[in-house]
C-alpha cells in the first residue's frame, strides 16, 4: 500500500547572524517495542522521512508545503549527505545560491521552487518529491491551495493509500486544516489510514533530545467517527464491529447477524449469544472510548430481549424510512402487519407463507372503514414499489409522486400496526387472567 508523507515547512531559526546555518534539533523516535532512534535535523519532516525509510516504512510520495518565506534552502543539507551533497552542489551551484538568497529574503516563487524540486528529485528516489507554495493558510484562497496540493499527491487510481501527516512546523492552524481535509479525502480518494507525527520541541528539557509523538489514537477516532456515521445514516453496524477489533469469531457472528437481518431472517438465538458476549467484553474493556463504542454496537441488538417478531420488523421499517430506504420500509411494514395478524388470528407459524396468506384473508374480513382502506393501500404500495407495476389507487399514486405523501401513508400503516399489536397485547393479558 503506497505511503504519502505530508509536511509543512516554516521559516526556521538561524544558528547565528551571517553564518547561514539553521539550528538543528535531535529528535527521539520510540518504537512500539520501546527501542529508540535519533535523527538530527532543522526541519522535522526530514527527520521523519529518514526514520520511516530506515524502519521499513517506504515513503512513496512526499508533499512539502510552505510559503515564499519558508526555509526551502535547508532541504539540501537536510536530505543530502556526503557524496550526494557534493554532487548536488557541483551540478546546481548557481541554483543553490539563488534559492538560499531568495529564502533568506523571503521571496521564493513557484517557478524557482519548481526548478528546485526538479533538482532534488533524483537524490531522494524512490520517494517522489513535491514542493508547493500554498501560503499561510490565512485566506480561503490559501486554504484551497493546500487542498489542491493534497488532492494532487493522493491520486493513486484505485490503489488504497496511507497518509502520514507531519504536524510539527509552520503556523499551528495549517496542520489542523490539512487534517480535516484528509478526513474528506478518505471519501474522495482511496485513503485507508491516517497517522499523525509531532516533533514535540516544547517537551525537550534543556539541551535534551526532542521526543516525537506518534498520535495513533487519531486514526482510531477517525475510523470510529465514520463507523458511527454509517450506523446512524444506514443502520449498518458491521463497520463499527470492525473498528472495535473484535476477535474473528465475534466479527463473523456479527456479520452473519447483520446479513440475516438485511435478508429479513430472524437470527434471535445468535443475537442473544452475541449480546451476552458484548456485555462481557464491555465490562472487561479498560478503554473508555471503546466502551462507549460497544454501547452503540449493543443498541441495535437489544431487540432480542424487548421485541416480538412483528415489533422488530416495525422497528426496522421505521429505521429504513428514516434513512430514506423506502422500498425496504414499505416491504417490512406490510410483512409486519401480516405477522401481527398471524398472531392475532392464530393462523400458524408467521414464518410460513400459508400462515401469512391466511392472516391476510382474515385481516381483510376483520378490518372496516379507514383501517381496511389503509391496509389495502399499504399492500398496493408495497406491490407497486417492489415489482414496478402500475396502480389504480390514487392514494398510492400520490405516495409515489411525493416522499412526504409516501411517509404519510407509511405512518397510517404504522398506526394500524400499533392498533393490532395493542389488541394482541390486550388479548394476551385477558387470556392470562382467566
Amino acid at each position: 500500500m503506497p505511503t504519502i508523507l505530508t509536511s509543512f515547512i516554516g521559516k526556521g531559526r538561524l544558528a547565528s547572524e551571517g553564518e547561514g546555518k539553521y539550528v538543528k534539533t535531535t529528535y527521539c523516535f520510540t518504537a512500539e517495542d520501546g527501542s529508540t532512534r535519533y535523527e538530527e535535523a532543522s526541519f522535522f519532516g526530514v527527520a521523519l522521512w529518514r526514520y520511516l525509510n530506515a524502519t521499513g516504512r517506504q515513503v512513496d510520495r512526499w508533499l512539502i508545503m510552505g510559503t515564499g518565506q519558508s526555509m526551502w534552502d535547508a532541504l539540501t543539507t537536510e536530505m543530502l549527505t556526503g557524496k550526494d551533497e557534493s554532487t548536488f552542489y557541483d551540478q546546481h551551484m548557481d541554483l543553490w545560491a539563488e534559492v538560499e538568497q531568495s529564502a533568506r529574503a523571503g521571496d521564493i516563487n513557484d517557478a524557482l521552487l519548481h526548478e528546485w524540486e526538479d533538482a532534488l528529485k533524483p537524490f531522494v528516489q524512490p520517494t517522489e518529491l513535491s514542493l508547493r507554495i500554498v501560503g499561510a493558510g490565512d485566506t480561503i484562497q490559501s486554504q484551497l491551495r493546500i487542498w489542491e496540493a493534497l488532492v494532487e499527491v493522493t491520486e493513486f487510481g484505485d490503489d488504497k493509500v496511507d497518509i502520514i501527516l507531519d504536524i510539527t512546523h509552520a503556523f499551528r492552524h495549517q496542520p489542523v486544516i490539512a487534517a480535516f481535509m484528509v478526513t474528506l479525502l478518505r471519501w474522495l480518494r482511496n485513503v485507508s489510514n491516517v497517522e499523525l507525527y509531532y516533533g514535540a520541541f516544547e517537551m525537550a528539557c534543556g539541551g535534551a533530545e526532542c521526543p516525537v509523538l506518534h498520535l495513533k489514537l487519531v486514526n482510531e477516532l477517525l475510523q470510529a467517527t465514520e463507523a458511527l456515521a454509517t450506523l446512524r445514516y444506514t443502520g449498518s453496524f458491521m463497520q463499527l464491529a470492525r473498528v472495535l477489533r473484535l476477535n474473528n469469531e465475534m466479527r463473523e457472528l456479527i456479520d452473519s447477524i447483520a446479513f440475516r437481518e438485511e435478508t429479513n431472517q430472524q437470527p434471535r438465538t445468535d443475537a442473544e449469544r452475541c449480546l451476552k458476549q458484548l456485555h462481557k467484553l464491555r465490562s472487561e474493556e479498560g478503554n473508555p472510548i471503546r466502551r462507549m463504542l460497544m454501547d452503540k454496537l449493543i443498541e441495535p441488538l437489544k431487540w432480542v430481549h424487548e421485541e416480538t417478531l412483528a415489533q422488530r420488523m416495525a422497528h426496522r421499517a421505521e429505521d429504513a424510512k428514516r434513512h430514506g430506504h423506502y422500498l425496504k420500509a414499505i416491504v417490512l411494514l406490510y410483512e409486519a402487519l401480516l405477522v401481527a395478524a398471524c398472531q392475532m388470528f392464530k393462523t400458524g407459524d408467521p414464518l410460513t407463507y400459508d400462515a401469512r396468506q391466511s392472516a391476510e384473508e382474515r385481516l381483510n374480513e376483520h378490518l372496516i372503514g379507514t383501517d381496511k382502506q389503509t391496509f389495502k393501500d399499504i399492500k398496493d404500495l408495497r406491490n407497486t414499489v417492489a415489482h414496478g407495476t402500475v396502480t389504480q389507487s390514487e392514494a398510492v399514486r400520490e405516495a409515489l409522486r411525493s416522499a412526504r405523501k409516501f411517509r404519510e401513508l407509511f405512518d397510517d400503516g404504522m398506526q394500524l400496526l400499533k392498533c393490532l399489536l395493542e389488541r394482541l397485547k390486550n388479548s394476551y393479558i385477558m387470556h392470562r387472567h382467566r
